[in-house]
């Protein structure tokens, strides 16, 4: 009975690593892909042209490989990442303001900003829930 408990133990651990490993593969994806999936996003929203896509998508993929090579860097000051962050930022968005027009540009700040209200929704449910369990 006791070796049954002990299995029975065992798969559910390795079941539940399992579903980690999983979920960890589907978080890490390549620029490339990262790029190919925001660029639909874009697309979506701001109804690209045909000559808009590519464009925009080199763009997205340059951004994404400097923001890569920024996170797997060295530490820095804190401060220093932030601002380094931010310019990257700045020059996505004065080289999609080149190439978008104004309209489209406007639906495409709405679309960044919608998804960085979500990207803060869930660090504060993550936080929320650290701060329940200290108090528990």
């Amino acid at each position: 009975m006791r070796t049954l408990k002990i299995v029975g133990i065992i798969a559910i651990l390795l079941f539940n690593f399992q579903l980690k490993a999983q979920d960890q593969e589907k978080i890490k994806k390549t620029p490339e892909e990262k790029a190919k999936n925001q660029t639909k996003a874009i697309n979506k929203v701001c109804n690209l042209t045909d000559e808009q896509f590519p464009k925009v998508e080199k763009i997205i993929l340059n951004s994404n490989l400097k923001l890569n090579e920024l996170k797997s860097s060295k530490p820095t000051q804190r401060g220093q990442k932030i601002k380094e962050f931010q310019a990257i930022k700045e020059n996505q968005d004065a080289e999609m303001k080149q190439i978008l027009s104004p309209e489209q540009f406007v639906k495409y700040q709405k679309l960044l900003n919608e998804q960085l209200e979500k990207i803060r929704e869930r660090g504060k449910g993550k936080r929320d829930g650290i701060i329940e369990n200290l108090e528990n």
